[in-house]
């Protein structure tokens, strides 16, 4: 029998640590969808005022990233953060490395197909 979803997430972070933890459930927006909405962990469950407050800086750090705000979300429909996830998926410094390497390869281009 496979393991559950659950057991295969403890799994990977006992691996690989909290930040991949993380990663696994910033890729799972349902999941996060249903922690923001109270419906895994109810406000009955025991605990559940300090994992609020975990989750609530948790949740104040993930949407202060920079790849968060800009990555993009297939699942929605958003011209403004698809143009943005094309330019600024890695940053300011990474899209002024993009720009010059297109500048130099274009020169380059440029000089062996003419202009």
């Amino acid at each position: 029998m496979p393991p559950k979803r659950g057991e295969r997430f403890d799994a990977a972070v006992r691996a690989g640590g909290t930040r991949l933890g993380a990663l696994i459930v910033q890729s799972e927006p349902a999941f996060v969808s249903e922690l923001a909405g109270g419906r895994r962990i109810t406000p009955q469950a025991a605990g559940y005022a300090v994992w609020r407050e975990h989750r609530d800086e948790f949740e104040r750090q993930r949407n202060a990233a920079f790849t968060e705000r800009w990555m993009l979300r297939l699942s929605e429909f958003d011209p403004h953060r698809m143009l943005g996830a094309m330019f600024l998926h890695g940053g300011v410094g990474h899209l002024l490395g993009n720009m010059i390497f297109l500048a130099a390869l274009g020169l380059l281009v440029e000089g062996a197909l003419g202009a």
